[in-house]
């Protein structure tokens, strides 16, 4: 119960913990037959791709896909000084619902040196009309949140970021985070 309790107060990053976790959980997969989760990106959003950058066009070096609809071999994130690989990052489909709209969000899922599960969520979203980038981490070191000071970058066929993140139920403490990571070449339902 401490991860759900450690979002309470972003409830933007509560969602994305549990939609990741309905992934990893329920298997989802995208579906190559259906167009709706063939496309990338939203149009006319300035925190979104270039219609030439877009994930899932031509020369995407997303990886090979793995069961969840992810890709395989997909980066790696440095946490307080601490390097992680992933092994297996979503690209959810773009959202609207007309208050919040997510261009890109991200999860990337790995294993730590101790055998425990890291996760990176990165967004880039627009709440209210005002434009955000968040990034969120799950990993040994105990679960963080940027506070609004993130950069997330999509560029090509792949995202990077960084920021100086809080810890999530007390802040009590800080960490820094780097990141970069391809970009699947498929998006996840993810709602």
């Amino acid at each position: 119960m401490t991860l759900i309790q450690g979002f309470t107060r972003r409830p933007v990053a509560l969602v994305a913990l549990l939609a990741a976790s309905a992934l990893v959980l329920g298997g989802c997969t995208a579906d190559d037959d259906d167009p709706q989760l063939s496309g990338s990106g939203s149009e006319g959003s300035e925190n979104a791709p270039a219609d030439g950058d877009a994930p899932g066009g031509e020369g995407d070096a997303g990886g090979d896909a793995d069961d969840n609809g992810g890709a395989t071999g997909s980066g790696t994130a440095t946490v307080g000084g601490t390097t992680y690989e992933f092994t297996t990052v979503i690209l959810c489909e773009p959202f609207d619902d007309g208050t919040v709209r997510f261009d890109l969000e991200l999860i990337a899922l790995g294993e730590a040196a101790d055998g425990s599960v890291t996760q990176l969520n990165a967004y880039q979203s627009v709440v209210l009309d005002r434009a955000t980038s968040d990034i969120s981490w799950s990993g040994p070191e105990g679960l963080y949140d940027t506070n609004e000071d993130a950069t997330v970058t999509a560029s090509g066929s792949s995202v990077t970021g960084s920021g100086q993140m809080t810890e999530s139920e007390n802040q009590a403490s800080t960490l820094s985070i780097t990141f970069d990571i391809a970009l699947p070449s498929e998006t996840t339902a993810c709602r």
